[in-house]
């Protein structure tokens, strides 16, 4: 539970006084495990173990202190804490009037926090927009959380900076918590620890206060591993295409397949895509990922036109930071020409969100797609935007909807005939309509009954490695 939060305001805004002397044994030890260490030269004393723009300590000479500080903690019997503390807006006074006054704003939020800590706390600017304080050894948790509640009042009142007297500054900040010796035992540990619960605050928003939980720390440390593994497997190619058939239902017959992407890594085995596609997109990884499936999808449809499967065409998801990249579509034209692959057998899909996200560079990057012969399909219809009016602008050649309508098709009577009704417009602006997540017969009879154009689903063909699909290239609907 956090404390309610108290306003403590024990000095007036000023300059900078040098804070206490470090201790001179420096901490060498597992530097490169704390958040925001880098590569940086090692801090001797002096000078050089404060921080230029702010005079408080350094990171190097912060672990220093905190070695000894958690030695007291532990010879009294008590607890201590690290409080991480980020602020949020800086970049946005950068941008709008200078770098040289986000460094005067950094310069009076450290002062505010120099404030509103004891004498004996240790304060430091870790680097960049983030302090970290370690707290005298206390009793309860209650403590540290009414200190980081004060950080967060204090730092989220108005700055005046006295260069832009007529342009009051606002920002915010959150703060992260690690607790010796409940969270762990060693300080880096404990600015690790700190660092991923700010990140936990900074994900609820803004002024807020997390303790460190180490169910999620531990589930963060996997995704940071995870995001290690998938750069690396980039480059050593590790993925692999897998397809899935899309049925026409009128002919039975298999008309594309659907390029999906498998991480086949060599020592956990195949790692589901849920797992890391969102980590790919958070990290833009996305992209060079998504580029290289678009080149292997184009080769094999390529290969199928040559091996008694000329027709079949090829599908491909692109995500939204792929189509927000500039000159999109000359990318997949340089593509298509390389691997000599026409352009009317492939197939792009995109979700509403991707397409929105700037409407206008989308009608351009489609137009262009368009005038090479390729198709774009919206993914997922109907749980985005959902919008009339941007559906008549956008040079889209169908719709695939999303699967959630069939799940419920025979259990909830509004189902049949909306699935009719978008059917019927879609149609009417002369796209085709394609069914995802057929599963069942009963689901497979309905679709054709309203009037679907195609199907696709584990019912009709289970995304399958190429060379067991090539036999399969004509398999009927059944």
């Amino acid at each position: 539970m956090k404390s309610k939060r108290a306003l403590h305001r024990s000095r007036t805004e000023r300059e900078l006084k040098t804070p206490r002397a470090s201790n001179p044994e420096r901490v060498k030890s597992r530097r490169e495990d704390v958040p925001g260490a880098g590569d940086a030269a090692p801090v001797n004393r002096g000078a050089e173990s404060r921080d230029v723009l702010t005079g408080l300590l350094t990171l190097d000479s912060f672990l220093e202190e905190l070695r000894g500080r958690v030695a007291e903690a532990r010879r009294r019997g008590r607890l201590t804490a690290v409080l991480y503390v980020g602020l949020n807006g800086v970049k946005r006074v950068n941008d709008s009037f200078g770098i040289q006054f986000g460094d005067i704003l950094i310069r009076q939020a450290a002062a505010r926090l120099l404030s509103a800590v004891r004498e004996s706390d240790i304060l430091a600017r870790v680097g960049g927009v983030y302090f970290a304080v370690a707290l005298e050894p206390f009793d309860t948790v209650e403590d540290a959380l009414i200190v980081a509640d004060r950080f967060v009042d204090i730092l989220s009142e108005t700055f005046n900076v006295f260069e832009l007297a007529d342009h009051p500054v606002g920002i915010s900040a959150n703060v992260g918590i690690s607790l010796y010796p409940s969270h762990a035992k060693l300080p880096v540990d404990l600015i690790r620890y700190a660092a991923i619960a700010l990140g936990e605050a900074g994900q609820q928003g803004a002024n807020r206060v997390e303790v460190f939980d180490r169910e999620r720390g531990e589930e963060t440390r996997a995704r940071i591993e995870l995001e290690w593994m998938l750069r690396h497997s980039i480059d050593k190619r590790e993925f692999a295409l897998w397809f899935q058939p899309e049925i026409d239902l009128r002919t039975g017959r298999v008309i594309q397949r659907e390029a999906l992407l498998r991480w086949l890594h060599p020592q956990r085995g195949q790692i589901a895509p849920a797992r890391f596609v969102p980590i790919a997109e958070e990290t833009g990884l996305i992209v060079p990922l998504g580029n290289w499936v678009i080149r292997e999808a184009c080769l094999q449809a390529w290969k199928w036109q040559h091996t008694g499967n000329a027709g079949i065409g090829v599908a491909v998801n692109v995500s939204a930071l792929q189509l927000a990249k500039p000159n999109f579509a000359g990318t997949v034209e340089v593509v298509l020409r390389e691997t000599g692959l026409s352009g009317e057998l492939l197939e792009l899909e995109l979700t509403e969100s991707a397409l929105m996200a700037n409407f206008e560079k989308s009608v351009l990057e489609l137009s262009r797609l368009r005038d090479c012969g390729i198709s774009v399909v919206i993914d997922d219809f109907g749980v985005g935007y959902s919008s009339l009016s941007y559906l008549k602008e956008l040079p889209v050649s169908g719709v695939k909807l999303d699967r959630s309508f069939l799940r419920d098709i025979e259990s909830n009577r509004h189902t049949l005939p909306l699935l009719k009704s978008m059917v019927s417009l879609a149609h009417v602006l002369n796209m085709r309509v394609t069914a995802e997540g057929v599963e069942t017969q009963a689901q497979l009879d309905a679709v054709r009954t309203i009037g679907f154009d195609t199907a696709q689903g584990y019912f009709l063909g289970m995304p399958a490695a190429i060379s067991d699909r090539e036999k399969a290239s004509g398999a009927s609907c059944p």
